[in-house]
């Protein structure tokens, strides 16, 4: 067995581009803060997943082949193999970032809250294969996190939910946020107008983002520009990036992009990547985000970052993660948003204004902090 303390961190679940992002930043100034106490971190993970990890953590890492932890294989890889692993490499303690784990019986299991997507779906129009899929991920994300030693929840609106709606054990809820991207900047860049004539795009726009699924509401914001349009004309865009993995509601909302008036100046351009995002939202004259459910959103910590105007909906998660770097509208409430929209719109200096509170409220938000909490609870769990 190894000499001294270490701490296996299960990556093999991460997969979703908010989880290759956590890997991506956490993973560097986590494994610095454990290392400055003599501990050890051992990444598992997915051969692919070396591509975009820091090489400097790749020393120690377990690999395994993507073919054999694809799909439902996990699991069963997991079972037969993740309780070896830990043995062969000496660790006391297993982290997965992520809401399901195999729970290992003689290790320390700890693992994080950040998708509240299963809790809430009930009150949203899904497919019946995604509703079936959100009761499966609700079921063993509540067993898992109720069994697990300790919970990193990524938000408070996550942690309290953790507490009072699955029963977690306060005790054992610690709110860790997650950091910024710095690459994420008001900065223009000098081929952003290149980019966007590429894609089409026409200043001055509205820019909304994200998965598109039912929570996330973009048909709210699609009828706030309706409204909004009505006053300024086509004078106004609304740009719309991300897909979704609901057909249903992939359906719905092309009928509704189609059958909007305002149809010519809408411009859907599904999932783009990550350079492209960066344009998006500095170029743009307005944010607006309209979703009701999540944890720790990455796209509002994006638009802080990238000095954005927002206009957000007023849910917990949202208003927790924003604070004084956002206006407010209620949710679903169309006819405020467009009326938001408009003001804004017409209002320079508040969007100067607005945009200065969103800069100023995205530095409370660090990787390094986050590495360095991370790697002091998860220390503070190890026997001495």
């Amino acid at each position: 067995m190894p000499n001294g303390r270490a701490i296996l961190m299960n990556c093999l679940s991460s997969r979703s581009g908010g989880a290759v992002s956590y890997l991506r930043h956490v993973l560097e100034p986590l494994s610095a803060a454990l290392a400055a106490q003599g501990i050890r971190l051992i990444p598992l993970i997915r051969h692919q997943q070396a591509a975009y990890l820091p090489t400097s953590c790749l020393t120690d890492a377990v690999r395994v082949p993507d073919d054999r932890v694809a799909g439902l294989r996990r699991a069963a890889w997991e079972l037969w193999n993740l309780q070896r692993t830990v043995r062969e490499n000496g660790c006391e303690l297993v982290f997965t970032p992520y809401q399901m784990a195999t729970l290992l019986p003689a290790a320390i299991n700890v693992v994080m809250l950040r998708n509240m997507e299963p809790f809430f779906s009930r009150n949203y129009p899904y497919s019946p294969g995604s509703r079936l899929r959100n009761a499966v991920l609700r079921i063993q994300t509540s067993r898992t996190l109720r069994r697990a030693e300790a919970t990193i929840a990524v938000s408070d609106f996550a942690g309290s939910y953790a507490m009072t709606g699955i029963g977690v054990d306060a005790a054992r809820v610690t709110r860790i946020y997650h950091g910024r991207d710095a690459s994420f900047s008001p900065a223009p860049g000098s081929d952003d107008d290149q980019h966007l004539r590429r894609l089409g795009i026409v200043k001055p726009y509205v820019f909304t983002c994200g998965s598109l699924l039912p929570y996330r509401r973009a048909e709210d914001v699609l009828r706030a520009f309706e409204t909004f349009s009505q006053s300024v004309g086509d004078d106004a865009r609304l740009v719309i990036a991300g897909s979704g993995s609901d057909p249903r509601y992939g359906r719905l909302l092309a009928a509704a992009i189609s059958a909007s008036k305002k149809q010519h100046l809408i411009r859907n351009l599904g999932q783009v990547d990550n350079a492209v995002m960066k344009v998006l939202y500095r170029q743009s004259r307005l944010f607006v985000t309209a979703t009701e459910v999540e944890a720790c959103p990455n796209i509002a910590i994006e638009a802080l970052s990238s000095g954005c105007a927002i206009l957000a909906a007023g849910s917990p998660a949202l208003k927790e993660l924003l604070g004084e770097g956002a206006v407010y509208f209620g949710p679903r409430d169309h006819a405020q948003l467009g009326s938001q929209m408009l003001g804004l719109w017409r209002d320079p200096p508040g969007r100067d204004r607005l945009a200065a509170a969103a800069l100023r409220r995205c530095a409370d938000f660090s990787w390094a902090h986050c590495g360095v909490q991370t790697a002091a609870l998860l220390a503070g769990l190890l026997p001495r």
